[in-house]
């Protein structure tokens, strides 16, 4: 999804991409992927003392912490001025019925490579994110979801621009050589820009 200058992509709950924005199962809260931070919404615990328009009372740029109820963790990537983000809303917060965290995974960037080339959520970023995502130690978010939405982006290809469909390939392609134990190579791939 453009924004300007900046880029971005995001998969929600459900495995599916979605608008970068995870609202709270009461609908009272909700974190925003916004340039390459995020923005923590949250009407009932805004106040006239922060600097904020109501409803944001957070901006988060990295870091791992829980605010407005969301357990957040946030770094920044080199590529291209990136964020990754996991946020997840917990099993038993209020109006969560389903028994399960509602996660999302958001990536930004700026959407211009070195040359001023229109290049959006590419390679390098994804590299890097991923990199992140799937480090060397327990990942961010629960293993299931993660498979749900590298599986569920392999399907869900209509309606999907051509950018999301590309990552959709490229991390079901990563997952798949992770779950065989196999190297796999961001360059090596065909799909790469």
């Amino acid at each position: 999804m453009a924004m300007g200058n900046w880029a971005k992509i995001a998969f929600g709950p459900d495995g599916k991409p979605c608008d970068g924005t995870l609202r709270s199962s009461d609908g009272k809260r909700a974190v925003e992927t916004y340039k390459n931070w995020l923005y923590v919404h949250d009407a009932i615990g805004w106040n006239k003392s922060l600097r904020y328009e109501n409803p944001v009372v957070a901006e988060i740029r990295s870091g791992d912490m829980v605010v407005a109820g969301f357990e957040i963790c946030a770094a920044r990537l080199e590529a291209r001025d990136g964020l990754v983000a996991v946020i997840v809303e917990p099993d038993n917060a209020p109006g969560n019925t389903s028994g399960k965290p509602h996660s999302m995974l958001a990536i930004a960037c700026s959407g211009y490579d070195e040359n001023g080339q229109w290049v959006g959520v590419s390679g390098d970023v994804l590299a890097e994110a991923t990199g992140w995502f799937r480090g060397d130690d327990e990942p961010y978010c629960d293993e299931e979801w993660f498979r749900t939405v590298v599986d569920g982006l392999s399907h869900a290809t209509a309606g999907i621009d051509q950018g999301q469909e590309y990552v959709a390939k490229m991390l079901l392609a990563k997952a798949e050589a992770d779950a065989k134990g196999k190297p796999f190579s961001w360059e090596s791939y065909p799909g790469v820009l």
